[in-house]
């Protein structure tokens, strides 16, 4: 997985600054919370295309590792990403709270006027790490089709292909009953860990959650690349 990342990071060396400037532009005019949304997502899409347009992935097979390791490569590669940008957010919060001081025309997802500086770091990290969550949900629904279709298709069949899973989940869930059954217990016990002072608990628990469909994604991702065929 070493070479793979490696790989990634070495075909990404020249639209990761471009990226990186473009991230910088939206949090100045959003909040350095949408950094951990933006870059992520963004450096996904990017790899896949630019793999696809320079002929990367069959070059990839060309070195000593196998299919799955070129999975589990991307994968850590999102993941790693996904990192990157958060302590990006965290470590743009200082400066662009100082900007929104001075009273430049600045738009924050977060309140920054009047906050200490340990106040402003925590809620940037709790919010940032929650947006990233949420785009490693996304990627967990999205690569295996990236993987299936390359990027090209992808582009167009994995946005309604995640819409429509979201859906019939939701629908299935109500129609069985256990969203009713389970949603307001579910909702009392996250409640109550908030309120109780356990939010570190839950803030885990989301974590490992997210992390396993992660991995469970992964293993379907190798399952897809192993029959691909170029």
């Amino acid at each position: 997985m070493r070479i793979v990342f490696i790989s990634d990071l070495l075909t990404m060396r020249k639209p990761l600054a471009q990226l990186a400037l473009t991230g910088v532009f939206v949090a100045l005019f959003v909040g350095a919370v949408a950094v951990a949304g933006f870059f992520p997502f963004l450096f996904m899409t990017s790899l896949f295309t630019v793999d696809e347009q320079n002929g990367w992935e069959r070059f990839r097979l060309t070195l000593p590792v196998t299919r799955s390791q070129v999975v589990r490569g991307r994968y850590l590669t999102v993941l790693a990403s996904c990192a990157v940008s958060v302590l990006g957010a965290v470590a743009l919060a200082v400066p662009l709270s100082w900007l929104a001081g001075t009273g430049l025309p600045m738009t924050s997802m977060l309140p920054t006027e009047g906050a200490d500086l340990g106040e402003l770091l925590l809620t940037t990290s709790v919010a940032s790490v929650a947006t990233a969550l949420c785009i490693l949900l996304l990627a967990s629904l999205s690569m295996p089709i990236y993987m299936r279709y390359g990027a090209t298709k992808a582009a167009r069949v994995a946005p309604a292909m995640v819409v429509l899973a979201f859906c019939l989940t939701m629908a299935t869930l109500e129609e069985v009953g256990v969203l009713a059954e389970w949603g307001p217990r579910a909702s009392a016990w996250l409640e109550g860990l908030a309120t109780g002072g356990q939010g570190m608990l839950l803030g885990l628990l989301a974590v490992a959650g997210v992390l396993a469909v992660y991995a469970v994604s992964s293993q379907v991702s190798c399952a897809i690349y192993e029959r691909h065929q170029f």
